[in-house]
């Protein structure tokens, strides 16, 4: 079928379910059978890669089915329960055969009684209801259930090959066995092609054949040349559109990548997975979000939109629900406690829903009042049993209504006063109200007998607010912003959070705000406006700098999830989740509590096992050691009584024995961790405290260096001295500022007190004094020597430390800590701030920063890099132990995972022109 008449197949699919296996489905019958003069075998419709950017959603879906052949559904319980999915089934009932639906099964089960000539509904979970008696015979299903826990899913898998066989066969038309012959005869044509072409030259004078084989090399570099182009044009076009589209410049930086994966690529893809730390995922909707409301004890999100849908959403399982309310954009909307009672306003209408895809909602004629203003005129007790609205033509002639929230019955109603800004329901029988009036306060209504009480609480609001207002779920917090400060202002002045004020500000860069919200505590609080959003939480003492949630564009609305740690936005046709403890996604698993800082100031002593899988923390104190596994599903963290106050931890090569070298004055040289607590394993002591160790590749050695500046290289079993270099330096003169060992153990740098660097060849016990001026930090990146001076800057030196490859950016602000990745070409570098910034070695280039958690200067952050290069380490002193992933693939997937869609043809055309690959997806 060519393109101008339509899609040979429709793949009808839950995004929940299958977002996996539709892209894999797809580009199998793209492929199977597919003649050498075309891109794909069959034209397919699915909306991850086929729908253009539209705000008429159903409309361009509706367009494609009509332009469809057949119908493939992916059937499974949540494509069953999808309001989209059955939509689809719907317009295909209405307008097409039976023998054209396919059902490819997924999850769940499908049963046929042959008996009744239908589906088994008692035994069916995967089929939507509407299929209920619309077969006269059973049609043709697949089932694919056993794909769902495969990872590599192409036309090389036996078994997924047989099954796409039996869909594309049905498509096609024609028998199974001769689509397998077709798709074996294209196969060959391919071969014989090649193979023509091959014989072909080899016929052609020896003139030609170099003219051509000069024409094929020319044509094939401009072709990699314009390939090359074209990944880092959309590389700077990611960057470019961090801040205001971060779902889009995800995926221009993932298409980037896969294009050319070279030093520019990849550091745009990392700056997109790392510009905005707290950053969950992005949510495509489709359709402009107008009011959001969070439940206040669930991650539930109620949203109302721009067409009049009403959503219910599940952070946890994923899941949304929706109905359609009307024609009308959604004006408000409320939620209980757990989010299983939903209430929203279109303006004329009151509507009540339990979020059940197949329960239509309540309607009631209450028809909220123009205000002129944003206000809150819609509430939801915590239990979902009352729900109370303003209603009224205009605000001045306003009333209270009372609603039983399960049948929407009026229970009572009050005149209000003009004033009233917003409502809020603290139970069934207590409402909250912020009157604005001359003086701002917070207004207590008795429900039973709809007494006001009078005068209410007053309102500390900051002089001369300008910009009004955010609202916890009960009403009991307002938000005021004044010279870029938003206020939190309690209703109750005894308020926790006070801290003995009437209102505590939490500064925002933004001047005036026009969206709020507040957490239902009262203690965070989110600010948009401008193109910006910040939230920041009070910790009951003082503000806590606020966070800039990057990417989001303009925002409509702003909501709490389930207390002050989640937030959604809305903007554009999408959602942003946010999650601000999330310390970023390009952790490798949540942070580990890690051991406490010595009251020196050292920073802790950390070692990484050799396959990266555990860490070994050590600080002053017999009980700081935290041994962590990485193994599990989530980290583990053991804290291990060691049999000294200092101690610095070494690993075997396999990671299965960790030591503690100990100081010379300990009585031996290295304590044994075993399941009995330490066991003393070298007889001879350490020359001095040791300072820096590093095992060989094959487990037998290990290299110390000590306090004097003393080098010597061990049998790691039982501590035989094997070789030995002095460390030229006086026990008074102060230990190594910092100390450097090649992974080969041929090489120690060690930069001592006075400043210069001096290299030991543990082979032959030779020093030599390095050139340049003073250092203050040393490491070995594979066959380069790093050396950072005083000034900031970081030189790249040869292996011996004589030559002077490049210089690195001598940014101010920047520590002596410092780790190089090994493999990886990258060396992190720590500044003051606590950032951490990741550099090329090879060409200087910047490749992106993370900010490590309780970075402050206080708490002595430690750098170190698995021994295969795919993870940093961060660990701070009464702080956190961190692990962040250096890997790109992993990087790949963090912004799959963010952006939660895949790069339409359309965008990809608008970015770079020319024609889009025809495989977009991205996997999540």
């Amino acid at each position: 079928m060519s393109a101008a008449t339509g899609y040979d197949a429709f793949v009808s699919y839950s995004h929940a379910a299958d977002n996996r296996l539709a892209p894999a489905l797809q580009r199998a019958l793209h492929q199977l059978a597919r003649p050498a003069e075309r891109r794909s075998a069959l034209r397919v419709f699915r909306d991850g890669t086929s729908l253009a950017a539209s705000p008429d959603l159903w409309g361009t879906i509706e367009a494609a089915l009509a332009r469809s052949r057949y119908f493939v559904l992916l059937a499974s319980p949540e494509a069953a329960r999808s309001p989209w999915v059955l939509r689809e089934v719907e317009f295909w009932q209405q307008h097409r055969e039976r023998d054209t639906f396919l059902i490819v099964l997924t999850d769940g089960r499908i049963a046929w009684d042959h008996a009744r000539g239908d589906f088994d509904w008692q035994r069916t979970t995967a089929l939507p209801s509407r299929l209920r008696g619309w077969f006269a015979r059973e049609p043709l299903w697949v089932d694919l259930s056993w794909a769902r826990t495969e990872t590599q899913l192409s036309l090389r898998h036996t078994g997924f090959r047989n099954d796409v066989g039996t869909i594309a066969a049905a498509v096609h038309g024609v028998p199974k066995d001769e689509l397998d012959s077709e798709d074996v005869r294209q196969q060959l044509r391919r071969t014989r092609v090649r193979r023509g072409v091959v014989a072909a030259l080899a016929l052609l004078t020896v003139a030609a054949v170099v003219g051509g084989i000069t024409a094929w090399v020319q044509r094939d570099k401009a072709l990699d040349e314009a390939r090359v182009a074209r990944a880092r044009q959309l590389a700077a076009i990611a960057v470019s559109d961090i801040d205001s589209r971060l779902d889009l410049a995800q995926l221009y930086a993932v298409a980037a990548y896969r294009m050319n994966p070279d030093a520019q690529t990849s550091s745009a893809l990392f700056q997109t997975v790392t510009a905005s730390p707290h950053l969950v995922r992005v949510v495509p909707l489709g359709v402009r979000t107008t009011a959001l409301a969070g439940a206040p004890g669930a991650r539930v999100v109620a949203i109302g939109t721009a067409t009049g849908e009403l959503l219910r959403w599940d952070l946890g399982t994923g899941t949304t629900t929706r109905v359609r309310l009307g024609d009308t954009a959604i004006a408000e909307v409320a939620t209980n406690l757990d989010g299983s009672r939903i209430a929203a306003s279109d303006g004329s209408r009151v509507f009540l829903w339990n979020g059940a895809p197949d329960v239509p909602p309540t309607s009631l004629e209450v028809r909220r009042p123009d205000s002129g203003q944003q206000g809150r005129y819609l509430a939801v007790s915590p239990s979902g049993d009352t729900v109370a609205a303003v209603a009224g033509p205009a605000f001045d002639h306003a009333r209270l209504v009372v609603l039983d929230g399960a049948t929407g019955r009026e229970r009572r109603g009050a005149d209000v006063p003009a004033s009233w800004a917003a409502i809020g329901l603290a139970d069934d029988t207590t409402l909250n109200a912020v009157d604005t009036g001359i003086e701002a306060t917070l207004t207590r209504v008795d429900l039973p007998s709809m007494r006001i009480t009078p005068g209410g609480v007053p309102l500390t609001v900051p002089g001369d607010a300008h910009a009004c207002c955010g609202y916890s779920a009960d009403a009991s917090f307002t938000a005021w912003a004044k010279l870029g400060a938003t206020h939190v202002v309690p209703g109750n002045p005894a308020d926790p959070y006070s801290g003995g004020d009437e209102f505590y500000p939490v500064s925002t860069p933004i001047a005036e705000p026009d969206r709020f919200a507040v957490s239902p505590d009262g203690a965070s609080v989110a600010a948009a406006g401008g193109g910006a959003l910040y939230a920041a939480r009070f910790d009951g003492n003082s503000p806590v700098p606020p966070r800039h949630l990057v990417g989001t564009g303009n925002v409509d609305a702003v909501a709490f999830v389930g207390g002050g740690r989640e937030l959604v936005s809305a903007g554009g046709t999408s959602l942003h989740h946010w999650d601000l403890a999330q310390v970023s996604r390009a952790v490798a698993g949540p942070p580990v509590d890690a051991t406490s800082a010595p009251e020196s100031g050292d920073r802790p002593l950390v070692a990484v096992s050799a396959d990266g899988k555990h860490l070994a923390a050590s600080g002053t104190g017999t009980e700081n050691l935290v041994v962590t596994d990485s193994t599990a599903p989530r980290p583990t963290r053991e804290q291990v009584a060691k049999p000294l106050d200092a101690g610095l931890p070494v690993w075997s090569a396999d990671g299965t024995r960790l030591l503690l070298l100990a100081p010379d004055t300990a009585g031996a040289g290295a304590f044994e961790r075993t399941a009995a607590g330490f066991t003393r394993v070298w007889a001879e002591p350490n020359r001095g405290t040791p300072v820096a160790a590093r095992t060989s590749p094959d487990g037998q050695r290990v290299a110390v260096v000590g306090d004097r500046g003393d080098v010597e290289v061990r049998a790691f079993a039982d501590g035989a001295v094997l070789s030995t270099a002095p460390g030229g330096t006086d026990a008074g003169d102060g230990p190594p500022l910092a100390a450097a060992i090649s992974a080969d153990l041929a090489r120690v740098v060690t930069v001592r007190s006075d400043g210069t660097a001096w290299l030991t060849e543990t082979a032959t016990g030779r020093q030599h004094r390095l050139p340049g001026g003073p250092a203050v930090a040393v490491a070995y990146a594979d066959a380069h020597l790093l050396v950072a001076r005083p000034d900031h800057g970081l030189e790249v030196r040869d292996v011996d430390g004589q030559q002077v490859l490049r210089t690195l950016p001598a940014d101010a602000g920047y520590t002596p800590v410092l780790a190089a990745i090994p493999g990886g070409g990258l060396v992190a570098r720590l500044t003051s701030a606590g950032v951490v910034r990741l550099w090329r070695v090879d060409t200087g280039d910047f490749v992106g920063s993370v900010t490590v958690p309780d970075s402050r200067t206080d708490l002595n952050t430690a750098l170190v890099a698995t021994p295969d290069g795919r993870e940093l380490v961060t660990v701070t002193g009464n702080g956190s132990i961190t692990r962040w992933r250096l890997d790109p693939a992993a990087w790949v997937h963090a912004a799959c995972a963010g952006a939660g869609r895949d790069l339409t043809p359309e965008e990809w055309t608008g970015a770079v022109g020319g024609t889009a690959p025809e495989d977009l997806a991205c996997e999540r």
